[in-house]
């Protein structure tokens, strides 16, 4: 029987927690070869996950059927301490492949851009306290991507209340984005980064705009 939730005290279990990919499929009992047709991935593949994440009590076996057998999520939740899986095999490595994805994305979008304008990397300064003056809004082509490349960073100097409310908001609109559904909705990746300190050299206020978005007048 499905559990809540299951505290994971295995370091290959918690890293295999991470294929979330295949494993929000089994919420409710689901055979490999319906996720398969479900996800587009190849049934190898899906089975071998499935298989694996079995082995190691993440899934459960519900039911066998027509030949098929149907696994479950053991728990709608599963936790494990931090330290459980070295940094270096979390979000460094979650950082790596947004990296690459990123970057995948920004090539697709400058070949696909057909954008005239050289000066499409613009870097806005500021004094400390003050904001940059907003970026001018040129014409661009339209472009021919659902969900052009678009990278904006922004270093700034904010209270730690402010800071807080800041993700909770950026979090929350990205939640109301994504409940808005629609016939013409694609898959698209968001990613919100927050840190303490600056990533530049310097410690002044600055923001770095540098996208395929078209901006219009």
């Amino acid at each position: 029987m499905q559990k809540d939730r299951i505290r994971i005290t295995n370091p290959e279990t918690a890293r295999a927690l991470r294929n979330t990919a295949v494993l929000h499929y089994f919420l409710e009992p689901t055979s490999p070869s319906d996720v398969a047709k479900k996800s587009g991935l190849a049934a190898n593949l899906v089975h071998h996950h499935a298989k694996k994440a079995f082995d190691l009590g993440i899934l459960l076996e519900s039911k066998r059927e027509n030949g098929k057998v149907f696994y479950q999520l053991a728990a709608k939740e599963f936790s494990h301490a931090r330290n459980l899986v070295p940094i270096e095999h979390k979000e460094a490595e979650d950082l790596q492949l947004i990296s690459n994805a990123f970057l995948e994305a920004y090539i697709r979008s400058d070949a696909l851009g057909n954008n005239t304008d050289p000066d499409y990397t613009l870097y806005g300064f500021a004094k400390a306290g003050e904001d940059p003056a907003p970026p001018p809004q040129q014409e661009k082509n339209e472009s021919l991507e659902k969900h052009p490349a678009h990278f904006h960073a922004r270093t700034a100097r904010l209270s730690k209340q402010r800071y807080e409310k800041l993700i909770r908001d950026i979090t929350a609109l990205i939640n109301e984005a994504k409940s808005e559904g629609s016939s013409e909705a694609g898959i698209c990746s968001i990613v919100a980064l927050g840190f303490d300190g600056t990533w530049l050299e310097s410690r002044e206020d600055t923001t770095m705009l540098n996208s395929f978005v078209p901006s219009k007048k």
